[in-house]
């Protein structure tokens, strides 16, 4: 499984340097971004940047916050065994308690008088 990870993270370096180096004209082009607040009457503009910054840097956004969900549900799954392995260890003191306890047999019926199969005590 290790070796289809790597090699779809090979195939994807690949594909991402050859659109880099295809598209390098398009990506030097230099893009400028403002976010405008209509209520507050403040505009903010940032200094033009490359399109490839911007590219870059929202895929770092994207694969930081993947990680980050990667993280988070990894840690509740870790928390989960624990606590099955909790509930584990609890179970198997009880079961050996309950095979410490010696088995006796009952007698099946109290009066001392065997009945045949299939007769119910106190049927004509």
């Amino acid at each position: 499984m290790r070796f289809l990870k790597a090699l779809w993270l090979i195939v994807f370096f690949f594909f991402s340097l050859l659109f880099f180096v295809q598209n390098n004209d398009a990506l030097s082009q230099k893009l400028s971004l403002s976010f405008d607040t209509y209520y507050f009457d403040y505009v903010w503009t940032n200094t033009a940047v490359p399109l490839y910054v911007v590219v870059l840097l929202s895929f770092l956004v994207g694969a930081l916050v993947s990680l980050g969900y990667l993280i988070m549900d990894r840690i509740r799954l870790r928390m989960d065994l624990i606590g099955c392995r909790r509930e584990n260890r609890k179970k198997e003191k009880e079961l050996k308690q309950l095979r410490a306890i010696p088995l006796e047999r009952a007698p099946l019926i109290e009066s001392g008088e065997a009945q045949p199969k299939g007769e119910e005590q106190g049927a004509n």
